[in-house]
């Protein structure tokens, strides 16, 4: 034994089970008998240790896969009640029934209902029930345990997600709210996949339904009964169940501080006006608020209350979002939602959609042909079409971020009027597209010129791998009416005479703080601006050899001129940019 082994044998009791205790729930989702096998063999004290403590056997992982063939389960689950005795217990239940071939089907159905009749003897002690998303509530047994559930009186957490291969059109209406069966004391959350309303939606804190079909009045039930909720969760929202009178008075949920909300994408309805029952609702303590924006869901104005109406809303959540109407390659969506003012300092834009945020149409391609005489001609086609957002013009002159008390001016060309979201202080993108970047960049530019030092401007930006690798690889940096001081002598070693480097990348350098290297900005030319291009990203041709434009000449010469000055710094001159941590993201189930 190790001296290491030997120093922890001489911990109190307790303090070594709190330690195994902590060692076994650590990680998400690994079921904790391997680690309960490995630490009751370390040595006689650590098994009697692990086996006399009920805390070890409460968070009880039934899942086939990992166990079958292995143990019996309805034996095995009979000795983690009888070593948790007499401790609540935490049931996770992972038969996926549907996914057995036909041979394996009959075998898994009597495991599942054999491990249901050993839950049930035990329904008195089970804290919170869960079954996996292939769940089948049918053949499995499940039917049984759900009625019995009443009987579970200390019951917290209900989260019960079916296979949506048994009834994929299945909704869940919301008749029920009320009167679905006994109100179980201690219920406080429930999640419900294709599967109807167990338990009223009563003293609850926490719900997350699937495939909703709401109606006024009983989600004006749900608010009254449900005082203390602070979670709302609505999947696959079906929105418009029942049309929503005009002035109707708001729904008051005065302890939500969470709202999703996935509407299911269906035609026609990203043109509707008509008017959702959540668009009435008062949330005067919502702090975050998560959107699917997929194409086809409903403008966010009319499924969501307007966000001046959210005094307290400081995170917003934005997944698989289009700015552009995919319908018109050219039409801006309507941003006025995003316009209001309002309390938001952290957006969010995770996992945009396919269609990109400036989204290219249908490309046009164009047949360079070689003038070589030699040989079958060599063809190299080139994307290019006019309405493909391939660059945008930002502010060079923007006060560095320790220089932003003073004043500049602004490139013309960026947008004019209300910015989004004027108290932003962070913004997260996580996104494979570079479209993406080039609108982080330009919001970034609209905000520090509009918003005074004294208020909150974005200090940091989180960038997704992806996101990061296209700030640094997939734009160049075009300097308009750039005149270099040793042009106009012919000299050209003025630039490392004074100390600022003979070599380009450091006249890019120094452009940002107008430093007195060679590099000067034309002073007719009010305020300076940075041309972002997109790289020429091109199907992979033979070369057209010598046949290349003098203006292509031209642009690589001048890449090679203001080498050294990236996007990348551009925007780390401004704010801070960090690379996002996606392991650490707060663990959010696939919509």
């Amino acid at each position: 034994m190790s001296e290491s082994t030997a120093a922890i044998n001489h911990l109190p009791d307790e303090i070594l089970r709190k330690i195994l205790e902590l060692a076994i729930r650590g990680t998400f989702r690994i079921h904790p008998s391997p680690q309960l096998s490995a630490f009751s063999s370390v040595n006689h004290h650590w098994r009697s240790l692990c086996f006399n403590s009920s805390e070890l056997w409460t968070d009880i992982c039934i899942i086939y896969d990992e166990l079958y063939g292995k143990v019996k389960l309805s034996d095995w689950t009979r000795q983690w009640l009888e070593r948790s005795y007499p401790r609540l217990v935490d049931i996770y239940l992972d038969i996926p029934i549907e996914d057995f071939s036909p041979d394996a089907r009959e075998g898994a159905i009597h495991e599942a209902r054999n491990v249901i009749s050993v839950l049930m003897e035990h329904l008195g002690r089970i804290r919170s029930l869960t079954t996996g998303d292939d769940s089948n509530a049918k053949d499995s047994g499940l039917l049984a345990l759900i009625d019995s559930l009443p009987s579970a009186t200390h019951l917290e957490h209900l989260d019960l997600r079916f296979s949506s291969r048994i009834n994929p059109s299945f909704s869940i209406s919301m008749d029920n709210v009320l009167h679905a069966g006994v109100v179980l004391p201690n219920l406080r959350s429930q999640r419900l996949k294709h599967i109807n309303i167990v338990f009223p939606l009563e003293r609850l804190s926490s719900v997350d339904i699937h495939l909703l079909s709401p109606n006024e009045d009983s989600f004006r039930q749900m608010a009254c009964m449900c005082p203390t909720l602070e979670r709302l969760t609505l999947r696959s929202l079906h929105p418009w169940g029942n049309p929503l009178l005009s002035g109707v008075p708001p729904i008051l949920m005065p302890s939500l501080q969470f709202l999703s909300v996935d509407v299911t994408p269906l035609s026609g309805w990203g043109s509707s006006s008509q008017k959702s029952i959540l668009s009435i609702l008062s949330a005067p303590k919502l702090h975050h608020l998560r959107i699917d924006g997929r194409p086809g869901t409903p403008h966010p104005k009319n499924i969501l209350p307007p966000l001046v109406s959210l005094p307290s809303l400081y995170t917003l959540r934005i997944d698989r979002f289009e700015l552009f109407d995919p319908a018109s390659h050219r039409v801006f969506k309507d941003m006025t939602y995003y316009q209001e003012p309002s309390s938001v300092k952290h957006f969010q834009l995770v996992q945009t959609s396919r269609g990109t945020i400036f989204p290219p149409p249908p490309p046009a391609y164009r047949v360079f042909r070689s003038n070589s005489s030699q040989g079958p001609q060599n063809l190299h086609w080139s994307w290019h079409d006019s309405k493909m957002t391939r660059e945008i013009t930002l502010p060079l002159l923007t006060p560095r971020r320790n220089e932003r008390g003073t004043s500049t001016s602004t490139s013309t060309a960026l947008p004019t009027g209300p910015i989004l979201f004027p108290s932003l202080e962070t913004l997260t993108l996580n996104s494979i597209r570079y479209q993406d970047v080039l609108w982080l960049c330009e919001l970034i530019a609209n905000h520090q010129p509009n918003v005074p030092s004294s208020s909150s401007s974005i200090k940091r930006v989180y960038l997704s791998k992806s996101s990061m690798k296209h700030l640094r690889t997939s734009f160049t940096l075009k300097i308009p009416n750039l005149k270099d001081k040793s042009n106009g002598n012919g000299n050209n070693s003025s630039s490392s005479s004074d100390g600022s480097g003979s070599g380009s990348s450091g006249r890019g350098r120094e452009l940002e703080g107008l430093t007195p290297g060679g590099v000067v900005v034309d002073p007719e030319t009010s305020p300076a601006t940075v041309v972002v291009r997109v790289k020429d990203f091109r199907t992979q041709f033979p070369s057209r050899d010598s046949s290349e434009t003098k203006e292509e000449e031209e642009e690589k010469e001048k890449e090679k001129e203001d080498d050294g000055f990236t996007l990348e710094g551009w925007l780390r001159d401004r704010v801070d940019v960090c690379e996002l941590d996606m392991e650490n993201e707060e663990e959010e189930e696939d919509l």
